[in-house]
Formats: structure tokens, sequence, C-alpha cells
């Protein structure tokens, strides 16, 4: 039995090796094509189109969605199949051991899931307006550092820190909610 754990162990390792390896290549090359797609499609916009938008929106949505897609990627290729093996892996022990033990382990895991699924719902909507707020701050910090000279020479800092700081706590605002969320979801697991 201890000879069989130690070739599991080894197993797994070597598994998760090659997995982390694919992840990683995936991941990049994803997020690679990703970013490239976001600025052709920008640049191949009319020149209407720019008129309507702020260039630091337009950043921003190219370097944070490439962050959230990497984020995503990340949980899904690597974190989720490797903590799926491990829930699979101890329930067979388990059940091995002890059937009716594993059943009302089973049993909480399906209540679990379905209370995650309930307190995270809120979740994807303060994602997305994390986005949009996150997009108007780096509109918004983009446009006041390009035109510092102007700034400084009317002695504007002060209403261009006082936009920016509003701006910021909108972020801060939406990220407690989230964190609060979060901090209800985690623990269930």
């Amino acid at each position: 039995i201890g000879g069989m754990m130690i070739a599991v162990i080894c197993g797994l390792y070597v598994a998760h090796c090659f997995l982390l390896r694919l992840e990683a290549r995936v991941l990049y090359e994803g997020m690679f094509r990703l970013r490239q797609k976001l600025y052709t499609h920008l640049l191949i916009q009319p020149l209407a189109f720019f008129s309507g938008k702020r260039t630091g929106e337009l950043v921003h949505r190219v370097v944070s969605d490439s962050s959230v897609f990497e984020d995503n990627a990340v949980y899904l290729f690597s974190d989720l199949p490797f903590e799926l093996l491990t829930v699979a892996g101890v329930l067979t022990l388990m059940a091995l051991t002890d059937f009716r033990l594993a059943v009302i382990i089973v049993f909480f895991l399906i209540i679990a899931s379905l209370v995650s699924a309930y307190v995270g719902r809120p979740l994807p909507t303060l994602r997305k307006s994390l986005q949009a707020v996150g997009a108007a701050f780096t509109a918004r910090l983009q446009e006041a550092l390009s035109g510092v000279r102007t700034v400084k020479s009317f002695g504007r800092e002060r209403h261009e820190i006082a936009r920016l700081d509003e701006g910021n706590q909108r972020l801060l605002t939406l990220d407690l909610k989230e964190g609060r969320v979060e901090a209800f979801l985690l623990p269930v697991f």
C-alpha cells in the first residue's frame, strides 16, 4: 500500500508538471492572440468610432480583458482539474474505507455547491461593473497625465486629484462588495 501511495504521488507529480507546461503554453498563446485581436479590432475601426471613446478606456479594455482572461484560464486549466482529481481520489478512498461516510460527504458537497451558486450570483455583475469603472478611471488618469502641462499651467492639480479620487473611491466600493461576496463564498469549500 505504501508503494502504491508513492507511485500515485509520483504519477500525480508528473501529470501536474505536464499540465502546468500545457497550461502555460495555452494561456500565454491565448493571451497573445486575445491582445492581438483586441488592438487589431480597435485600429481598424472608422474614425467616427473614436470620437465617442476615450483613449484610456480603450487601453484599459485591452490590458484588463487580457488580465481577466489570464486569471480565469489559470483556474480552468490548472486549479480546477487538480482540485477535481483530488476530490475524486479522496472520495474513492473514502468510499473504499467507509461508504456511508462518503455518501454523507457527497451530500455536504452538493449542499456547499448549491449555497455557493446562490451566494456567488452577484459576482459576474460586480466584475462587469468593476471593468466599466476601471476603464473610466484609467481614461481619467490617462487624460490627466497626458494633459499634465495644461493642468499645471492652470493650477488644476487639486481638481484633477479630486476627480481621480472619486473614480478610485468607486473602484474601492466595488472591490469591497466583491470581497464581501467572496468572503461568504470561499469558506463554504
